[in-house]
């Protein structure tokens, strides 16, 4: 009896709805930069402010764009230009929290914020590693060779290769870049202020970034003022 009344309420959901079952909204777009598209399915439109996004939607930009998400559970995800992010399977349960959170970053760059689920919901996938988080914000880019690179300003990320070798990159400006063959970290604070003035965008501009979506970058020096030297030598050369 009971798994007919299942089977009778989900008929009658599938009228009321034309005949299709609704997806799940799981976030929102709080802010875009045009160009930006989102494709769900064999549909490709340009991506609005306000528009729901559901899981199976990909996300992508063009040399200006930028988009910016907020979550069901508080998730704020910043994806930046020339990229593409993939909201694979994402799962909200009644309370706002999400009990599967799985997405994947196939290039480009990007800003995350972790909101009220659980940390063991989070996955997050690039070509070349495996992330998972502990009360984090942090920015990552997966660049045109699919290495990945990680900053990470609070909490920590675990960062995996595919071959289960693991790198933990703790808050306060912890720093890796991983290719599929190798974890490497720079030899120097500077090197590491270069990587993220020349290579990380959100942290060398934030003023393109909702007030919720900034974070401290002072734990890694000057980046502004490497940021400004770096525009300054590609506008000399």
């Amino acid at each position: 009896m009971t798994r007919l009344l299942a089977i009778l309420a989900l008929l009658l959901g599938t009228c009321l709805t034309g005949g299709a079952v609704v997806a799940q909204t799981v976030a929102k777009v709080v802010a875009v930069a045009e160009s930006a598209e989102v494709q769900r399915g064999a549909r490709r439109v340009a991506v609005t402010r306000n528009l729901s996004l559901r899981s199976g939607d990909r996300i992508f930009t063009n040399a200006s764009g930028q988009v910016q998400i907020v979550f069901t559970d508080r998730t704020r995800v910043a994806i930046g230009p020339n990229s593409e992010f993939h909201v694979r399977d994402v799962k909200i349960s009644g309370k706002g929290k999400a009990s599967k959170f799985a997405v994947r970053a196939l290039g480009g760059t990007f800003r995350f914020l972790s909101g009220d689920s659980d940390k063991s919901a989070y996955e997050i996938k690039t070509p070349s590693v495996t992330m998972g988080i502990r009360g984090t914000s942090f920015d990552f880019i997966v660049n045109s060779r699919r290495r990945t690179r990680v900053v990470a300003y609070s909490g920590e990320v675990q960062v995996c290769r595919r071959r289960n070798s693991c790198a933990r990159v703790i808050g306060g400006c912890g720093f890796v870049s991983v290719s599929n063959r190798q974890f490497e970290i720079p030899d120097s604070g500077q090197e590491r202020l270069t990587l993220l003035a020349s290579e990380f965008g959100f942290a060398a501009n934030q003023n393109r970034l909702e007030r919720s979506f900034r974070v401290e970058t002072s734990s890694c020096g000057d980046v502004d003022g490497a940021a400004r030297q770096f525009s300054a030598q590609q506008a000399a050369a």
